[in-house]
């Protein structure tokens, strides 16, 4: 009994760190969601319990807090629908919302005495870094609306974009998107649901429907145009038939696999997990790196022996398990926080904790493991391996000849 009451008190001596780099945060969202989100940048977070989904998460007041990781990209995000409370197919609406997002981050970074900085290579992330200071990295959440032309391209590179997620919730012209659980497929991808099901005589392989639209020509000019910038492609979202396009694309030029956020199709079972294609090749050709994320919408949580129900443990194990099968400096949170997702529920051991429900409790899921931040760090100089951050330009008759996009 006394050495583990030993053992117990060392354990709680030792922090317990944050995941050290969070690879997806809308933590400025509310100019691309307009009255979908309830709480904005500059105020505290919203959310009251594990179970909100349309409360604020992460704000201003998250990255304050000394425990938050080290790295965050930060991704921005304008709905097509929802944006400004335009109608659909309103593009510019998705452009003025990113626009005001841009500007949110840039004041924030930009404010006298901030720790934070906004790398635009892995250069520059590691001399922050070394010098005491935390990094956001920019990041885009769908090209719709966003990379209309070779100049938006030009202009958001210049500005810092390192990722982008080429394709989101709903097909456009850049192709289709993973569907996901029927509920919410049927909502964001009814035609591409009906069609899957249609194809398969109303029964899915394995119970999980796959989206019969794949990437189209101007999707795979995007890509061109994107790996000819140094924009690291984000693979979230994309669909299986558009992972088979564009894997031959990447090894040709020793570019590696990201992941940002997802989960295995083993707890989450439908096209928008992480397939077992991607997860072959982050293991072994390409190498690569994966966000979890951290919602009980995107893990299959399941009661213990005691009739105990908790999302924090699964999440660990989940984590844990994917750990186990791909290396444990390949995985790291995607915490997607701000998203319409709910968090995860309090430990068995613990119930009175708040499980997660807000960004502050982001450094309690997971142990820190240096390796997967100097690991993204790595991969990442392969896809922008200038120092000086710059990617190189190139003209709209360049980009054209190359796989860019066409005005």
């Amino acid at each position: 009994m006394f050495p583990l009451r030993i053992m117990a008190l060392l354990s709680a001596l030792v922090p317990v760190a944050s995941a050290q780099v969070d690879l997806h945060a809308h933590l400025v969202m509310k100019p691309g969601m307009g009255p979908g989100l309830i709480g904005d940048f500059e105020s505290p977070p919203r959310s009251p319990d594990w179970t909100s989904r349309i409360r604020t998460k992460a704000s201003r007041t998250s990255l304050l807090n000394p425990k938050s990781p080290e790295v965050i990209v930060v991704s921005l995000y304008g709905h097509p629908w929802l944006s400004r409370m335009h109608l659909p197919g309103r593009e510019s609406n998705v452009s003025e919302a990113l626009e005001e997002e841009y500007r949110q981050i840039k004041a924030f970074v930009d404010a006298p005495g901030s720790i934070w900085t906004l790398a635009r290579s892995p250069r520059e992330a590691r001399s922050a870094l070394k010098s005491g200071k935390k990094v956001l990295i920019l990041s885009i959440e769908g090209a719709y609306g966003a990379i209309r032309t070779p100049a938006d391209l030009d202009r958001w590179v210049d500005r810092g974009l390192a990722i982008l997620t080429p394709f989101h919730l709903t097909e456009d012209r850049f192709g289709g998107v993973a569907l996901m659980k029927p509920w919410a497929a049927l909502f964001n991808t009814p035609v591409s649901l009906f069609f899957a099901w249609l194809n398969h005589r109303g029964t899915c392989p394995g119970g999980i429907c796959r989206s019969p639209v794949g990437i189209s020509e101007l999707g795979l000019e995007l890509i061109g145009a994107l790996i000819q910038k140094q924009v690291w492609i984000d693979f979230s979202h994309a669909n299986d038939l558009t992972v088979e396009r564009l894997i031959p694309l990447l090894r040709e030029r020793n570019l590696p696999i990201l992941v940002t956020h997802t989960a295995s199709r083993d707890s989450f079972p439908a096209e928008r997990g992480l397939s077992e294609t991607l997860i072959r090749e982050i293991r072994g050709k390409s190498d690569g790196i994966v966000g979890l994320i951290p919602s009980e919408e995107m893990i299959r949580v399941e009661s213990a022996e005691n009739g105990c129900r908790s999302g924090v443990s699964t999440f660990r194990k989940a984590f844990d398990s994917l750990r186990a099968e791909l290396g444990e400096h390949r995985v790291a949170l995607g915490s997607d926080a701000n998203a319409p997702l709910q968090g995860l529920s309090p430990p068995c051991d613990a119930p009175s904790e708040p499980g997660y429900a807000e960004y502050a409790h982001i450094p309690s899921l997971v142990r820190y493991e240096p390796k997967v931040l100097e690991h993204f760090l790595t991969l990442w100089q392969r896809v922008r391996p200038d120092p000086s951050g710059v990617a190189p330009t190139a003209d709209a008759k360049s980009l054209q000849t190359q796989g860019g996009i066409r005005r």
